[in-house]
């Protein structure tokens, strides 16, 4: 109930990081209610999650084409304010506009595949003009 009682549970004996994962329920649904903190470390989340993407963009492909971005995954894929902030910031970030950016109705890796082998066809031709 206090913020202070936060870091023993976190760095306490036996503690494991994935249990981490149990407080973003918590953080999500005060980002939605208006927290201000809980919607500063969302920003702080989506913008560390954007520059993640856009360093391996940079990396797979260097400065060739805009690859689609697939978002999966528990929190990206559902709708809330974590997934609607990262939307922005990857629409917004200068390495990664151009993008689409991917929300499946599928099973994940299926649609990853159909995407990847559709975005290799299109350079594919491209190469060959």
């Amino acid at each position: 109930s206090q913020p202070m009682q936060l870091i023993p549970w976190a760095y306490g004996e036996g503690k494991e990081w994935a249990k981490m994962a149990d407080l973003a329920p918590l953080c999500l649904e005060g980002a939605a209610e208006g927290d201000k903190v809980c919607s500063e470390i969302i920003g702080e989340c989506t913008t560390a999650l954007a520059g993640s993407v856009a360093a391996l963009r940079r990396r797979l492909f260097g400065g060739e084409g805009a690859p689609p971005i697939v978002l999966v995954g528990g929190l990206v894929s559902a709708e809330n304010p974590l997934a609607r902030g990262l939307q922005e910031k990857l629409r917004t970030h200068g390495d990664l506009r151009g993008s689409e950016i991917i929300r499946p109705r599928s099973e994940a890796v299926l649609g990853a595949a159909a995407m990847a082998q559709k975005w290799g066809q299109r350079r594919h031709r491209e190469d060959r003009c």
